[in-house]
């Protein structure tokens, strides 16, 4: 876990063991860690490697057992505000475009799992998070400063830090890495794996303007729900953000690598072709809009999420998955709380707390990656699967399918 060759480090003195907690990563994991152990009384020194944390990217679905966290640190009215609450996800079957059925939200998924079913940018989402973290007193925000090796012993968790003046070394009672799919912490710990290219490309655009809600309308886009349309081997969620913000388009095809980030290389005419399998009208509001190809990479389940000894990993640094049951930004936001929860449980035994956040957490992401593989199997059968799955699906009632999601959406982190 030592770097070799580097420069001569700046050290910390550290007489009497560390209680700060250092968290390394300002995305959606972690701000939401660092505002949940601030609220617990826990200084934070949260570190993020450029000068000023952006959220890349456009919309995402905020499903309740990660909003109601959310609700718990009073950011339930700017939430609501800034996002749109879905009356439904619609599942619509290519090529006829007709829908196979709908799975109720709204009002009705509120009452039942106790927090609404959200879509947000994610820009906002983080814009929410981030402004809630710069107003937090426990927590010590230092930006152009990137974890560029973690390892930790009987004193604390120590991390070393490149940021303007060299590299420096830095203690702290426990560290987190949330410093996504590519995490440097990952790799430093034992058992950590690279992530892997999931041989799928996921194209978004975002409808914009005041007309955006009209136009996805006109191509057969119902804007009160999230849509789902479905064909072999591709398939195009589309669903409204908040007021004023548009309409998410994400399409879902095999492909290879386009790198890291996103890529403008890909052109829009791959994803209109794609598109147009599920229907040409649908392919024709794919030509005239802008997109951006993103490859999917996801971390091997097997890899390591903890040090006992005092590094723990969350969000897309631990379990990065394809998005194939929209749960990457709530898992996240469920490693936050229960790994506070962890820490409040065992207090200072961070060796206890540790693995009993692994345990509880390992099961749970498997089971949210299997229900992502079934949906990514479902949603691209061919025929004659696809005939099964659209008459399957007509005979069953919402009740039936809110019943499949209880044990997803019922889910309290916190408790």
């Amino acid at each position: 876990m030592h770097l070799q060759g580097r420069r001569r480090l700046k050290r910390q003195n550290t007489v009497e063991p560390p209680r700060s907690i250092i968290v390394a990563g300002a995305g959606i994991a972690g701000l939401t860690t660092s505002l949940i152990l601030a609220r617990q009384g826990r200084p934070v020194t949260l570190l993020e490697r450029f000068d000023e944390p952006t959220e890349v990217g456009a919309g995402l679905q905020l499903s309740p057992n990660a909003s109601r966290i959310l609700f718990r640190l009073g950011l339930e009215k700017q939430l609501r505000e800034q996002s749109h609450q879905p009356d439904a996800i619609r599942l619509v079957a290519a090529p006829s475009v007709k829908a196979i059925t709908e799975l109720p939200l709204g009002a009705m998924a509120e009452k039942r799992w106790g927090a609404p079913y959200l879509t947000i940018h994610r820009a906002r989402l983080h814009s929410i998070l981030w402004n809630a973290v710069k107003n937090e007193p426990q927590i010590s925000i230092e930006t152009s400063r990137a974890v560029v090796d973690a390892s930790c012993d009987a004193v604390g968790a120590r991390a070393v830090i490149d940021g303007p003046s060299g590299e420096e070394e830095r203690w702290g009672h426990l560290i987190v890495g949330a410093d996504g799919v590519r995490s440097v912490i990952r790799m430093r710990m034992r058992g950590g794996l690279p992530p892997r290219f999931t041989g799928e490309i996921a194209f978004r655009a975002l409808l914009r303007g005041e007309d955006a809600l009209a136009k996805a309308s006109r191509f057969g886009i119902d804007t009160r729900c999230v849509s789902a349309f479905l064909a072999p081997s591709v398939h195009l969620v589309a669903y409204p953000l908040g007021e004023g913000q548009g309409v998410n388009l994400v399409a879902n095809i095999a492909g290879e690598d386009p790198g890291p980030g996103w890529s403008e290389e890909l052109s829009s005419d791959v994803a209109r072709k794609a598109i147009s399998r599920i229907a040409p009208g649908l392919g024709k509001l794919a030509g005239e809009t802008e997109w951006l190809a993103w490859g999917l990479h996801a971390v091997p389940p097997r890899t390591a999420f903890i040090d006992p000894g005092g590094i723990a990993l969350v969000g897309d640094a631990a379990h990065a998955m394809t998005p194939f049951a929209a749960q990457g930004a709530a898992m996240a936001i469920e490693d936050a709380a229960v790994l506070a929860r962890c820490l409040q449980t065992w207090r200072d035994d961070r060796r206890a707390a540790l693995l009993q956040y692994e345990a509880e957490r390992r099961p749970r992401i498997a089971r949210a990656r299997r229900r992502g593989a079934f949906n990514h199997f479902v949603w691209h059968a061919r025929f004659p699967v696809s005939l099964g799955r659209n008459m399957v699906l007509r005979t069953r009632s919402g009740e039936s399918l809110l019943n499949d999601l209880d044990w997803l959406y019922g889910y309290d982190a916190g408790r």
